[in-house]
């Protein structure tokens, strides 16, 4: 019995070896898209963008937090159409408006303000304020809008 215990785990031994657990791998790809986050909040942009853009390759589960925070390091870079296209995508991602999802829509309308768009930065802010007017400015911001027409 002890031989044929022995054989098999040889050979589950051998298996494990060919092929790489996943789970470790996921686990890498949270742990840098955490490390990007943190990164961005000490305002080390480019290794942030880093860790998120290889958080993101690995096929992290915080992949629309992820994407959020890469846009706000491209914004932070005045690169606003990068910035634009990680806050799209990570938009899309999200079916409901959530606190994070009003943080990226949030994003957006100050990307389109930085790049002069006033108009589509007004349809950012709508977005949120038909659904919470108390979020951080944008009843001020909408009340702005609709002044100056």
């Amino acid at each position: 019995l002890e031989d044929g215990v022995e054989r098999r785990h040889e050979g589950t031994s051998e298996a494990a070896q060919e092929s790489p657990p996943s789970a470790p791998v996921i686990a890498d790809a949270d742990m840098a898209a955490l490390a990007g986050m943190a990164r961005y909040h000490s305002g080390e942009y480019e290794q942030a963008t880093l860790d998120l853009q290889a958080a993101l390759t690995a096929g992290t589960r915080y992949a629309s937090r992820a994407l959020y925070y890469l846009g706000l390091c491209f914004r932070h870079k005045k690169q606003y159409d990068m910035a634009m296209q990680q806050l799209e995508t990570a938009a899309k991602e999200l079916t409901r408006m959530d606190n994070l999802k009003k943080d990226i829509v949030y994003a957006q309308g100050e990307v389109a303000e930085a790049m002069g768009n006033s108009a589509a930065a007004a349809g950012f802010f709508k977005q949120i304020y038909q659904v919470d007017i108390r979020y951080r400015d944008v009843a001020e911001k909408i009340e702005k809008v609709y002044s100056k027409g």
